[in-house]
Protein backbone atom coordinates (compact mmCIF):
# COMPACT_ATOMS: atom_id res chain seq x y z
CA UNK A 1 0.00 0.00 0.00
CA UNK A 2 1.29 3.47 -0.87
CA UNK A 3 2.29 6.13 1.61
CA UNK A 4 -0.73 8.43 2.20
CA UNK A 5 1.46 11.38 3.17
CA UNK A 6 0.88 14.69 1.33
CA UNK A 7 4.30 14.46 -0.32
CA UNK A 8 3.16 11.47 -2.38
CA UNK A 9 -0.11 13.02 -3.47
CA UNK A 10 -0.43 14.85 -6.81
CA UNK A 11 -0.43 18.62 -6.47
CA UNK A 12 -3.83 20.25 -6.85
CA UNK A 13 -2.35 23.57 -7.96
CA UNK A 14 0.69 24.26 -10.12
CA UNK A 15 3.81 25.49 -8.41
CA UNK A 16 5.17 28.97 -9.03
CA UNK A 17 7.89 27.38 -11.16
CA UNK A 18 5.28 25.62 -13.31
CA UNK A 19 3.36 28.85 -13.73
CA UNK A 20 6.45 30.81 -14.70
CA UNK A 21 7.76 28.10 -17.00
CA UNK A 22 4.56 28.20 -19.05
CA UNK A 23 4.53 32.00 -19.05
CA UNK A 24 6.38 32.30 -22.34
CA UNK A 25 3.87 30.15 -24.22
CA UNK A 26 1.00 32.07 -22.68
CA UNK A 27 2.94 35.27 -23.29
CA UNK A 28 1.09 37.34 -20.75
CA UNK A 29 -2.35 36.55 -22.11
CA UNK A 30 -3.78 37.88 -18.87
CA UNK A 31 -1.91 41.14 -19.26
CA UNK A 32 0.07 40.80 -16.07
CA UNK A 33 3.56 39.67 -15.27
CA UNK A 34 3.51 36.45 -13.24
CA UNK A 35 6.30 37.78 -11.01
CA UNK A 36 4.13 40.80 -10.21
CA UNK A 37 1.21 38.52 -9.38
CA UNK A 38 3.34 36.31 -7.13
CA UNK A 39 4.97 39.28 -5.41
CA UNK A 40 1.88 41.44 -4.99
CA UNK A 41 2.13 41.59 -1.21
CA UNK A 42 3.77 44.22 0.94
CA UNK A 43 6.32 43.62 3.69
CA UNK A 44 3.51 42.69 6.12
CA UNK A 45 2.25 40.08 3.63
CA UNK A 46 -0.88 42.08 2.93
CA UNK A 47 -2.14 41.95 -0.63
CA UNK A 48 -1.51 45.23 -2.44
CA UNK A 49 -4.24 46.47 -4.76
CA UNK A 50 -3.30 46.32 -8.43
CA UNK A 51 -3.01 49.82 -9.94
CA UNK A 52 -5.80 50.94 -12.25
CA UNK A 53 -4.59 50.60 -15.81
CA UNK A 54 -6.07 52.27 -18.85
CA UNK A 55 -8.08 50.13 -21.22
CA UNK A 56 -6.53 51.72 -24.30
CA UNK A 57 -3.31 53.38 -25.38
CA UNK A 58 -2.54 55.34 -28.48
CA UNK A 59 -0.32 53.71 -31.08
CA UNK A 60 1.68 56.94 -30.96
CA UNK A 61 2.95 55.96 -27.49
CA UNK A 62 4.89 53.13 -29.15
CA UNK A 63 7.11 55.37 -31.31
CA UNK A 64 9.93 55.43 -28.76
CA UNK A 65 9.85 51.69 -28.00
CA UNK A 66 12.74 49.84 -29.60
CA UNK A 67 13.40 46.10 -29.53
CA UNK A 68 15.52 45.39 -32.63
CA UNK A 69 15.52 48.73 -34.44
CA UNK A 70 13.98 52.19 -34.09
CA UNK A 71 10.17 52.22 -34.24
CA UNK A 72 9.91 48.45 -34.84
CA UNK A 73 7.10 48.08 -32.29
CA UNK A 74 5.28 51.14 -33.64
CA UNK A 75 5.48 49.82 -37.21
CA UNK A 76 4.24 46.38 -36.17
CA UNK A 77 1.38 47.98 -34.23
CA UNK A 78 0.43 50.04 -37.32
CA UNK A 79 0.37 46.84 -39.40
CA UNK A 80 -1.76 45.04 -36.82
CA UNK A 81 -4.19 47.99 -36.71
CA UNK A 82 -4.61 47.71 -40.49
CA UNK A 83 -5.15 43.95 -40.21
CA UNK A 84 -7.68 44.49 -37.41
CA UNK A 85 -9.54 47.06 -39.53
CA UNK A 86 -9.62 44.75 -42.57
CA UNK A 87 -10.86 41.82 -40.51
CA UNK A 88 -13.40 44.08 -38.82
CA UNK A 89 -14.92 45.16 -42.12
CA UNK A 90 -15.59 41.54 -42.99
CA UNK A 91 -17.14 40.73 -39.61
CA UNK A 92 -18.58 44.15 -38.63
CA UNK A 93 -16.65 43.92 -35.35
CA UNK A 94 -13.20 45.38 -34.83
CA UNK A 95 -11.11 43.68 -32.19
CA UNK A 96 -7.82 45.34 -31.29
CA UNK A 97 -4.58 43.75 -30.16
CA UNK A 98 -3.52 44.30 -26.57
CA UNK A 99 0.02 45.42 -25.73
CA UNK A 100 0.87 41.91 -24.51
CA UNK A 101 -0.32 40.42 -27.82
CA UNK A 102 1.88 42.93 -29.62
CA UNK A 103 4.82 41.49 -27.69
CA UNK A 104 3.72 38.00 -28.67
CA UNK A 105 3.46 38.95 -32.35
CA UNK A 106 6.91 40.56 -32.30
CA UNK A 107 8.44 37.58 -30.52
CA UNK A 108 7.02 35.23 -33.14
CA UNK A 109 8.19 37.33 -36.08
CA UNK A 110 11.67 38.04 -34.72
CA UNK A 111 12.20 34.60 -33.16
CA UNK A 112 12.64 36.16 -29.72
CA UNK A 113 11.23 35.26 -26.36
CA UNK A 114 8.54 37.34 -24.69
CA UNK A 115 10.95 37.39 -21.75
CA UNK A 116 13.11 39.69 -23.85
CA UNK A 117 10.31 41.99 -25.02
CA UNK A 118 8.01 42.42 -22.02
CA UNK A 119 10.69 44.07 -19.83
CA UNK A 120 11.26 46.65 -22.56
CA UNK A 121 7.52 47.40 -22.58
CA UNK A 122 7.50 47.63 -18.80
CA UNK A 123 10.47 50.07 -18.80
CA UNK A 124 8.39 52.32 -21.07
CA UNK A 125 5.45 52.08 -18.64
CA UNK A 126 3.16 50.35 -21.12
CA UNK A 127 0.12 48.66 -19.55
CA UNK A 128 0.27 45.10 -20.87
CA UNK A 129 -3.50 44.53 -20.87
CA UNK A 130 -4.45 47.75 -22.67
CA UNK A 131 -5.50 47.64 -26.30
CA UNK A 132 -3.54 49.58 -28.91
CA UNK A 133 -5.77 52.03 -30.75
CA UNK A 134 -5.25 54.55 -33.55
CA UNK A 135 -4.62 58.05 -32.23
CA UNK A 136 -8.04 59.30 -33.35
CA UNK A 137 -9.91 56.42 -31.63
CA UNK A 138 -8.64 56.90 -28.08
CA UNK A 139 -11.51 57.28 -25.63
CA UNK A 140 -11.71 60.51 -23.68
CA UNK A 141 -11.33 58.57 -20.42
CA UNK A 142 -7.65 58.01 -21.25
CA UNK A 143 -6.89 61.56 -22.39
CA UNK A 144 -5.96 62.57 -18.86
CA UNK A 145 -3.51 59.71 -18.27
CA UNK A 146 0.08 59.39 -19.33
CA UNK A 147 -0.93 56.49 -21.60
CA UNK A 148 -3.62 58.06 -23.78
Amino acid sequence: MGDPSPMNQPALFPSAFEILSTQNSICYSLGINAWQLLSSTDKNHQVRPMPKMPKQISVEKLKDVRVLYDKDIYELAQLLLKVDDAKGKATNAIVRHAVNRLASAHSNLADLSCYQIIPIFERHGLPLGATVEPEHDIASENKDTKYG
